[in-house]
């Protein structure tokens, strides 16, 4: 008696994981560059990379893809161009997409690490990357924000969002009033049990080569403050000042 898998080496197989990658990813001896990853429930991935271009400000790139392998998270890299941050209202049918480059994710069997191998434009590299903490993930009161945050009218900025206990990282993914991309991170502190709020941060750095960052050259200049005042974990009113401009935003946790 034999028992045989009959299977069609032409059907893609569906490579489901059975970990959760959602968090920020860096490389301790390169701080100022890194990569936030959200997992949704089905497994999909939504990769945000962010870094600098060829005159040092602060750029950013999506990764889109599937799981291709155990362990294995591939696809496209892509960069946007959209209405600045203070358009109002912001038109996303004004948002550029343009292709990249590819760019593949390889985790280690814990998943405390992850080899990021990609090719964009005339850069060809690969870095191995590791979770950002080992904090347990969570506010003291039960509550979790991390995530990808949007306003669904507003395809094409958003926010993420990672939650250490009583801390928490954000990073404003959005646009300049020229429509080339900028990235800032929110730093403050929980004045109330549902509130947040600080200082938003620009980074510039030399251009960015893979191969030889230098993180001693980041310059972080403070450019306004924000608040981010949350109904329940799903839903929150993101308030900034950012250079001059006031705004006023809801927004909600993506959900993809």
């Amino acid at each position: 008696t034999y028992r045989t898998t009959v299977f069609n080496p032409e059907v893609d197989t569906d490579f489901v994981p059975t970990f959760d990658v959602t968090d920020l990813y860096w490389v301790p001896t390169e701080s100022g560059w890194g990569a936030k990853l959200v997992q949704a429930t089905d497994g999909s991935v939504f990769g945000a990379v962010y870094f600098y271009d060829e005159t040092g400000n602060p750029r950013w790139m999506t990764i889109q893809g599937s799981w291709t392998g155990a362990g294995v998270f591939s696809g496209k890299l892509y960069t946007t161009r959209g209405p600045g941050f203070n358009a109002s209202p912001f038109n996303p049918a004004l948002v550029q997409v343009q292709e990249a480059g590819t760019g593949t994710l390889t985790f280690a069997a814990d998943t405390q690490s992850v080899r990021f191998d990609f090719a964009m434009g005339n850069q060809v590299a690969s870095k191995q990357m590791v979770r950002f903490s080992n904090i347990p993930e969570g506010y003291r009161d039960g509550s979790n924000y991390r995530g990808l945050w949007w306003n669904a009218n507003e395809s094409g900025w958003g926010l993420t969002m990672q939650h250490y206990y009583n801390s928490l990282f954000v990073a404003w993914f959005t646009y300049n009033p020229d429509g080339s991309q900028v990235w800032m991170t929110l730093q403050g502190s929980w004045t109330s049990a549902t509130t947040y709020e600080g200082k938003l941060y620009q980074v510039k750095q030399a251009p960015w080569n893979p191969a030889s960052f230098n993180p001693s050259a980041t310059q972080v200049t403070e450019v306004g403050t924000a608040k981010l005042t949350f109904t329940d974990v799903n839903r929150a009113t993101f308030d900034y000042t950012l250079k001059g401009v006031t705004g006023k935003k809801l927004i909600e946790k993506f959900e993809f």
